[in-house]
């Protein structure tokens, strides 16, 4: 009787107890942890490929291709359990295509690749589905389609135990848990778990796309883009939400839209019970209980938790636009402030506020306002409990107690804590006093210095001004305010003694 082939454990790095001489073998057997000599994590080899794994369970799932597919390429490790299916993949390596169609010019790899794609030609489908009587060129097509209506999933995940109609697709889920990525793009070095990803991927570098719409000649790199593409022109949506008409591509997608109909949010999170209709919204917010930023910018470093947010960053850098106005011109960095933009030109106001009516471009203004009737000030300062209705707000708020001024004059150096005071700041430089008073034509670079200036005139003080009628609860306020009114070429003290004495 042959004995089977028994992997051991390759022992590169022994902890000290161990003999140089242990091979302990891998079936039946307790194996001993073999310890990587610059992190001291436990490793498991494979005595195969060499490959290693950092638990024995995946070590275990791993040997299982090798006991099944003896037969491996040497270009890709992969294994084959007979010797002509192994002869026939490596040809995908070599590049050799020895079968030829006499209907046309494609070649193959395989015989009975050539045999199925003849199918084409004919229109032969000898393997048909008793279910359906849908055809095919091959019989393990046919029986891959036939769980489709039996419902088998005979290839079950040792880790999880999610269950899989083919055995290709076991192999890329397990990729999951091992972190495997064996496809390896040779542009940026990006790995991943599929070929067909890999591909994709690889046409952000070539700018390949070969996917093209007969109608209006637009390219995409993926072929469900263009297929998503295609309805823009037929208008013919295959899933359509029964509450507002709107169509979609894919189900999911409707699914999602149909949960801003009914409020369902099914995803809630565990740290402080918000709900969420999409699980990918769910995971970006428990983002902000965890820190966690894993969306890096190449130029600065800033770190972002959602991917479109790096992407609009990147174009401070890069100084990219890509959205223009048709109208006058002007690019944006995000395809929202375009179309916010586009309402100035159209005056268009869509957002309206069910309590008074007034109506906003944008839904966050909206959003805002709405808390001016409700009392709602979701923003609550840390320090000292003051809440806000807006988050920008409580920004500046906070800067009161932490003392940060980020915003300073490049002319004068003075710092500020918003943006806003700075801006206003500027035009003490400029020379520009915007707010004026109504009465007496007073110019102030500020509206609350305005509000504060226009108290001399509603209240009755016993000094007034003679110029502009303002007055003062005493003389020396008087005379400070007539300096306002006393040009840079006027002898100041004696023109202030002469309207003093008028007003005693």
């Amino acid at each position: 009787m042959t004995m089977a082939v028994v992997p051991t454990l390759n022992i590169t790095t022994q902890p000290p107890h161990l003999s140089e001489q242990c091979r302990i073998y891998f079936m039946g057997m307790k194996a001993h942890q073999l310890y990587s000599q610059n992190t001291g994590q436990a490793i498991f080899s494979c005595n195969y490929c060499n490959k290693t794994f950092p638990h024995q369970d995946m070590l275990k799932e791993h040997v299982k291709f090798h006991n099944e597919s003896p037969h491996v390429c040497t270009h890709c490790n992969k294994g084959f359990n007979r010797k002509d299916k192994l002869n026939a993949h490596v040809l995908i390596h070599t590049g050799e295509r020895p079968h030829s169609c006499s209907q046309c010019p494609k070649t193959f790899a395989r015989k009975d690749k050539l045999s199925a794609h003849m199918c084409t030609h004919t229109g032969e489908h000898p393997f048909t589905c008793q279910h359906c009587g849908k055809g095919f060129a091959w019989k393990d097509k046919l029986i891959k389609h036939i769980r489709v209506h039996t419902g088998e999933k005979p290839y079950a995940c040792s880790y999880c135990g999610k269950a899989f109609a083919q055995n290709d697709k076991l192999v890329t889920h397990l990729r999951i848990h091992t972190g495997e990525r064996p496809f390896v793009c040779k542009h940026c070095g990006k790995g991943f778990a599929r070929n067909d990803k890999l591909t994709t991927h690889v046409r952000l570098h070539t700018g390949e796309r070969p996917f093209v719409c007969q109608t209006c000649g637009k390219g995409f790199i993926q072929k469900d883009k263009l297929t998503t593409h295609m309805f823009t022109h037929t208008g013919n949506y295959p899933f359509t939400c029964v509450h507002c008409h709107k169509g979609f591509v894919w189900k999911d997608k409707l699914i999602n839209h149909v949960r801003t109909h009914t409020g369902e949010k099914p995803f809630v999170c565990k740290e402080c019970g918000k709900g969420f209709a999409q699980n990918d919204k769910l995971v970006t917010h428990t983002r902000i209980h965890t820190g966690e930023r894993p969306f890096k910018c190449k130029y600065c470093g800033k770190g972002f938790a959602q991917k479109d947010k790096l992407t609009v960053h990147t174009r401070i850098h890069t100084g990219e636009r890509p959205y223009v106005c048709k109208m006058c011109g002007k690019g944006f960095t995000q395809k929202d402030k375009l179309t916010t933009h586009i309402r100035i030109h159209t005056g268009e106001c869509p957002f309206v506020c069910q309590h008074c009516g007034k109506a906003f471009p944008k839904k966050d203004k909206l959003t805002v306002h709405t808390r001016s009737h409700t009392g709602e000030r979701p923003y609550v300062c840390k320090h000292c409990g003051k809440a806000f209705a807006r988050n920008d707000k409580l920004t500046a708020h906070i800067r009161t107690h932490t003392g940060e001024r980020p915003y300073s004059c490049v002319q004068c150096g003075k710092a500020f804590a918003t943006k806003g005071k700075l801006n206003v700041h500027l035009k003490t430089h400029a020379g520009k006093l915007p707010f004026k008073c109504s009465q007496c034509g007073l110019g102030f670079d500020s509206k609350e210095k305005l509000n504060s200036h226009l108290l001399i005139h509603d209240v009755k003080y016993p000094f007034i001004c003679n110029h502009c009628g303002a007055g003062f609860p005493c003389k020396d306020k008087l005379s400070t305010h007539l300096l306002i009114h006393i040009t840079e070429s006027t002898h100041a003290a004696l023109i202030v003694h002469s309207l003093l004495g008028k007003s005693m």
